[in-house]
């Protein structure tokens, strides 16, 4: 199975809505205090953000843990989220429209869902959420020991993995 690489945490589908007529954005980098011009596909994505390392596991396991699992969830929720997105747009756009119903209760959820996915998968609270997860109730836990040693004694290792990629999930 093929990795993918660059995974956004802004989608493409997203940031299309903010390009010129060139399909390009003009982007501001904080960093180095300058500002160009980007193609949506370039911006606002980390290599392997979704991933999960396969750390002190057996080799056959492959480098991460479920390749694509998270990236894959993404990609299916975009499409609802676009369609719903492009007909709020539509109907915006129609100066005829001033007073017409711009969404109805179902996507009003689609795109409470969608805010919440903008917000969750961005690197910044990715990584608050992964360290205010690690608590010492659920590494204690005798379940969870007895699990991390059977892993163990199969010759896998690689808990601390699994759990990692299940929180992310």
């Amino acid at each position: 199975m093929k990795i993918k690489r660059r995974q956004h945490y802004v989608s493409q589908f997203y940031l299309r809505n903010f390009t010129d007529n060139s399909k390009m954005l003009w982007v501001y980098n904080r960093a180095k205090e300058k500002i160009h011009k980007s193609m949506p596909r370039d911006i606002c994505f980390k290599d392997y953000i979704y991933e999960t390392k396969w750390k002190e596991a057996d080799e056959r396991l492959g480098k991460y843990v479920s390749i694509n699992y998270i990236e894959d969830i993404f990609a299916n929720q975009e499409k609802e989220y676009s369609d719903v997105l492009k007909r709020i747009i539509k109907i915006c756009e129609s100066p005829s429209n001033k007073n017409a119903l711009i969404c109805n209760a179902e996507e009003k959820l689609v795109i409470a869902r969608f805010i919440a996915n903008m917000l969750l998968r961005n690197p910044w609270s990715l990584n608050q959420f992964m360290e205010e997860s690690h608590s010492n109730k659920v590494q204690n836990n005798e379940k969870i020991g007895q699990f991390k040693e059977i892993m163990n004694q199969l010759g896998f290792g690689g808990f601390d993995s699994l759990y990692e990629m299940s929180i992310k999930k």
